[in-house]
């Protein structure tokens, strides 16, 4: 399980997908993301950012997710 930080929220988000799709430059890897928000994603791998600290998030505990929807 690869874990880095959701390009919207920053909270922790699972690589759940990879793939190399082409381009005109060649090919390029593409990962699909899930955050615990809920937030999905399919990005260039190139473009991920590495996992976030609870510190630099400003978490201090377990995040609760209702409905779905961002931080309870």
């Amino acid at each position: 399980m690869d874990i880095v930080c959701c390009p919207s929220c920053g909270q922790p988000a699972e690589i759940v997908w990879r793939t190399h799709l082409s381009s005109t430059d060649g090919a390029v890897e593409h990962v699909r993301l899930r955050c615990l928000a809920q937030h999905v994603f399919l990005m260039p791998a190139a473009g991920l950012i590495p996992m976030c600290s609870a510190e630099a998030d400003g978490l201090d505990g377990p995040v609760r997710v209702r409905g779905g929807r961002g931080r309870s």
